[in-house]
């Protein structure tokens, strides 16, 4: 009995069966369930679309569908972003990456620290403990956000690309098909 593969989707076929989830098979022992992909992603019979009806239980998936979206029982996975920017990237080198992240950051709010006269907060010694340490996982936690951002913008640049690249294809493709039909 398949059950969906994406991280953290608890779809299987037992507990939706009578439901109008499918799956589909992307290799022997992997499945992604219907949750997963848009109503554009499967074919759909002219027979149908005339009567502006979308059947739930017969539907097959076009050939270039890809899997969008994340459903509300699934969570996604966690990502790290110094996972993202090299697969290839041995473990030593990601821990190496990872600590130099974290010196630059401490190294930025030492110096933030220094610029601050000690004399005026002396009173309040122990709560300029605890909000020095929010303020090293917020500017942390934003160091890695930016990370985060620039390889989404590295990433979706070349999806774009790649798209662009397709598109043209088909271009190509359509303008050569009544060619050779006359």
């Amino acid at each position: 009995m398949p059950g969906c593969a994406v991280y953290g989707c608890k779809s299987y076929s037992r507990k939706t069966k009578g439901t109008d989830i499918r799956y589909y098979g992307f290799s022997k022992q992997a499945y992604v369930c219907s949750l997963h992909f848009n109503e554009t992603s499967f074919q759909t019979d002219l027979k149908h679309e005339l009567l502006n009806y979308t059947p739930k239980n017969n539907r097959n998936l076009k050939e270039d569908a890809i899997p969008v979206f994340i459903t509300n029982n699934v969570a996604p996975p966690p990502v790290n972003p110094v996972e993202i920017t090299n697969p290839n990237e041995s473990a030593r080198s990601k821990r190496l990456r990872k600590r130099k992240i974290q010196d630059e950051v401490t190294n930025i709010l030492s110096c933030k620290r220094s610029t601050i006269d000690f004399q005026e907060h002396q009173d309040n010694n122990a709560f300029d403990n605890v909000s020095n340490l929010g303020n090293q996982t917020f500017l942390s936690q934003l160091l890695e956000m930016e990370l985060k951002i620039t390889d989404l913008q590295k990433q979706n640049q070349l999806l774009v690309t790649e798209r662009n690249e397709a598109i043209a294809k088909l271009k190509d493709m359509e303008n050569t098909i009544p060619e050779k039909i006359t």
